[in-house]
């Protein structure tokens, strides 16, 4: 299911998600992003940073940028801003 969702409603969209399903990813074009939007989440919601693919992600509700999420799985999943994560991902190099 695809759908718009704005800054307004981001917050109650991953709420209801986290509720409904069991793993949640929200993707973002860069690292920046992904920093500062998991530390706008309310901490209730438990979505956790994954900055780097060192270790194994463990945590059902992440915050990712688009570079580390190649080969992950989620039951849902929030792209922002996908037109410009879309061109970042196309210029990454995963050999």
């Amino acid at each position: 299911n695809v759908e718009k969702i704005t800054a307004q409603n981001l917050k109650s969209t991953l709420k209801n998600l986290a509720e409904k399903y069991e793993s949640v990813a929200v993707i973002t074009p860069g690292l920046k992003e992904a920093k500062t939007l998991q530390k706008a989440l309310p901490e209730d919601l438990g979505f956790m940073l994954v900055d780097d693919l060192t270790g194994q992600v463990k945590d059902r509700k992440i915050v990712v940028p688009c570079a580390l999420s190649k080969g992950l799985e989620f039951d849902a999943v929030v792209v922002i801003q996908p037109n410009k994560a879309l061109k970042i991902a196309k210029n990454i190099n995963y050999e």
